[in-house]
């Protein structure tokens, strides 16, 4: 059980790419003393109980593959997001794998704004290819904002130094304040992709651990 606990913890754990193909790291893979065909069955009986779509499967393999929607939010219903996702359930003698495969987030806008960004800005900002590129540059902007901060408080510093580092104070704070956001929201979305993998996967868990109640 704390092996089966472990595993389920280092999948959660794991960042997960917007509307990209996922690795190896979301991977779960447990161990226990239940065949092929008694993992299949059980399998088989919670996806009976679940509203996923199998979109592949084969006995033979021990695999199945299945796809599902869930509903998610950013900021207490300011942004609603649609996650859809695909995942396999691989069964082994003595172990299964729990495999997502792929993970896509669509925003659905809701007409609100944000800090200035309604809704379509937001679904832009999550869309970009250099979204993660932009929160990185959130740690080297701040630093930046320190250091020009700390300039124009320097009573050493001229009246046009001081002037200067204001006005690109102003400037960069902009950025500053937009990647911001975008850090906010992508720790809201991976909050949700984090949330929505632990509960399928202890759910899965659950399901091939009921056959020891019997």
């Amino acid at each position: 059980m704390k092996k089966n606990i472990l595993a389920l913890l280092f999948l959660l754990f794991q960042t997960s790419a917007f509307s990209q193909i996922l690795g190896d790291e979301n991977i779960c893979i447990i161990k226990d003393k239940l065949s092929k065909n008694t993992h299949w069955e059980l399998i088989h009986k919670w996806i009976s109980q679940s509203n996923h779509i199998v979109d592949y499967q084969s006995e033979i393999q021990g695999r199945t593959i299945l796809k599902g929607i869930r509903k998610g939010i950013v900021f207490n219903y300011v942004l609603n997001l649609e996650i859809k996702y695909t995942f396999l359930v691989d069964c082994r003698d003595n172990e299964y794998k729990i495999n997502f495969l792929r993970i896509e987030v669509h925003p659905q806008p809701t007409g609100h704004n944000l800090f200035g960004f309604n809704s379509k800005d937001l679904e832009k900002m999550i869309k970009e290819t250099e979204f993660l590129r932009d929160i990185n540059m959130l740690h080297s902007t701040n630093s930046e904002l320190e250091r020009l901060s700390t300039i124009v408080n320097n009573p050493n510093s001229s009246r046009k130094e001081k002037k200067e580092c204001r006005r690109l104070y102003e400037k960069i704070k902009k950025e500053y304040d937009e990647y911001e956001l975008k850090d906010k929201i992508y720790r809201n979305i991976s909050s949700n992709i984090e949330s929505l993998k632990y509960s399928i996967s202890s759910d899965i868990i659950k399901s091939m651990e009921s056959i020891d109640r019997f």
